[in-house]
């Protein structure tokens, strides 16, 4: 009678476990409730009540259910487990810190444990204990390859202080674990790594496969732009615009970059227009604005836009954005410079033009002395220097561009007519 006993309850405890797994709680508390009752000694189905309470995030019933497992199997009580069960439950119930006493033990006893370290990390995380974490974490990871969670966990962990390694883990990913968001998240690790051509490529291939998030898009418009992609940026920023949403203030902003990169200026007034009446209260478009109409020579407009720019900064704001955008406005001036070479050579001669353009070229000179695997710097200086009349330096310039990124069109445009 006892073994009929010691069977029924096995199979109750074996039914309580297929239930939790197929998220059947009401089922599961029932069949290892009639299990416990049948054998209350049996370590295995308390083991399966403890699981059933923590998913029904009952942490006294499961810290009660290991008291009785203990009690009745006390050589087991140590066993790694046994004890992450343990600790899942003081986490549930807020005790922290014993948890991560347990946890502890667990990681120094079975350093192989990967259960350990990943709820050891957690808990350290959760207490703001980030560079312990980051340690547990990291040996999880070892142990772990595969697993994407914590591979991201990571990453994001370490991103602020060491972005190579945050890619370099992201990278290591096999490729039937790469989704959308890891790719998403890989390409922009390369952008802050000024790898821009990698970005680009990783950005077109969530393009090409479909997706409909603005963001992507947006993101993409601005990489194309700094690719010196001119006419991508704009599709792509078209495209996010099309999309709707909070979004649609951004990309306006970032598309009138975009036209005033290419000289278009009447363009680029518009969307900064567009983009004022989405955030009416930011300084920036209307910034933006009026430098277009100083680019382009409209007299009324800069009175009208001079105006209300007053309204939105200070002196010193307005000062400083005026002078960012005035270097944005540089490049197209170098465009349309350009197009007016192409029909007859002009004299060098000290224009404000002139002047613009060499406070431009010391301005990007900088920049690439800062960040010398950005061949969109080279490009636009190659511009500024051609358009100052320095064919030589111009074709220097262009040739570094292509030498970082060897699809660089645009630049390679300018590289045969400049050696024409």
């Amino acid at each position: 009678m006892n073994l009929d006993r010691d069977l029924q309850a096995r199979d109750y405890s074996n039914r309580a476990l297929l239930a939790l797994e197929a998220g059947l709680l009401d089922d599961a508390i029932k069949l290892v409730t009639r299990s416990v009752q049948l054998d209350p000694k049996n370590c295995e189905t308390r083991i399966t009540q403890v699981k059933i309470d923590l998913a029904l995030h009952r942490p006294v019933g499961a810290l009660a259910a290991l008291d009785q497992h203990d009690l009745h199997a006390p050589h087991r009580r140590d066993l790694p487990d046994v004890s992450c069960l343990r600790a899942q439950a003081f986490l549930l119930s807020k005790q922290t810190f014993k948890a991560q006493q347990v946890l502890e033990r667990v990681t120094a006893d079975y350093p192989k444990h990967a259960m350990g370290h990943r709820l050891l990390a957690q808990c350290l995380l959760a207490t703001n204990q980030k560079a312990a974490g980051i340690r547990h974490l990291t040996l999880l990871v070892a142990l772990e390859p595969k697993d994407v969670l914590s591979v991201q966990s990571l990453a994001s962990l370490v991103e602020d202080t060491n972005p190579r390694a945050s890619l370099n883990l992201m990278l290591s990913l096999p490729q039937d674990s790469i989704s959308p968001d890891v790719l998403l998240y890989q390409a922009r690790l390369h952008y802050k790594l000024e790898q821009l051509c990698e970005a680009q490529v990783i950005y077109s291939r969530l393009i090409v496969s479909g997706i409909s998030d603005p963001q992507i898009f947006l993101e993409a418009g601005q990489i194309a732009d700094e690719m010196g992609e001119n006419k991508h940026a704009v599709k792509y920023l078209e495209k996010a615009i099309e999309f709707g949403g909070e979004i649609v203030g951004s990309a306006y902003c970032q598309l009138a970059l975009v036209h005033m990169h290419g000289g278009r200026f009447d363009q680029a007034g518009f969307c900064w227009w567009k983009a004022s009446r989405h955030d009416r209260t930011q300084a920036n478009p209307w910034a933006g604005l009026l430098v277009c109409a100083l680019a382009s020579s409209k007299p009324t407009l800069v009175a009208r836009v001079s105006k209300t720019l007053d309204q939105r900064c200070n002196p010193i704001t307005r000062r400083n954005l005026i002078s960012d955008f005035w270097t944005h406005a540089a490049c197209g001036k170098t465009v349309n410079e350009q197009a007016k070479r192409d029909v007859a050579e002009p004299q060098l001669v000290a224009t404000p033009l002139q002047t613009l353009l060499s406070h431009a070229a010391n301005t990007l000179s900088e920049h690439a002395a800062k960040y010398p695997t950005r061949a969109d710097t080279y490009y636009h200086l190659a511009n500024c220097q051609q358009a100052m009349g320095q064919s030589d330096e111009a074709l220097e310039f262009v040739k570094q561009a292509i030498r970082i990124n060897p699809n660089y069109t645009t630049a390679t445009e300018l590289k045969e007519k400049l050696a024409a």
